[in-house]
Formats: structure tokens, C-alpha cells, sequence
């Protein structure tokens, strides 16, 4: 309950949200791009650690 408290605070009176149009903080293009890289690089990552390692099956070189 404390945690969800100091969210709402945070999110209800520490930002203000009167600011003006232009005064309001929106990402530029690049830093979006650069984390939809990341995010799929990451992503493009585990795939193919899992399709060429043997993570979710045993390596059927290695069966008893």
C-alpha cells in the first residue's frame, strides 16, 4: 500500500501538469529509435541464444 501511495504522489503533485505546450517534455525521434533498437537487439538476442543453445530442450547429443 505504501508503494502505490508514493506512486500517486509522484505522479498526482510532483510533476506538474500545467506546464504550457512547449514547456512539456516529449522524447526526440532518436531517443525512441534508439530504444526500439535496443529492445529489439535484445529480443533478436535471446532468440537466437535460444533457438542454437540447448536452454528449453536437452541436446540430443547429450541424452542418456
Amino acid at each position: 500500500l505504501g508503494i502505490v501511495v508514493n506512486r500517486l504522489n509522484v505522479s498526482l503533485i510532483a510533476f506538474n501538469w500545467h506546464l504550457s505546450a512547449e514547456d512539456r517534455y516529449f522524447p526526440h525521434w532518436m531517443e525512441i529509435g534508439i530504444s526500439v533498437f535496443l529492445l529489439t537487439a535484445g529480443l533478436v538476442l535471446f532468440r537466437f541464444i535460444v533457438t542454437h543453445m540447448p536452454i528449453f530442450h536437452e541436446h540430443e547429443d547429450y541424452k542418456e
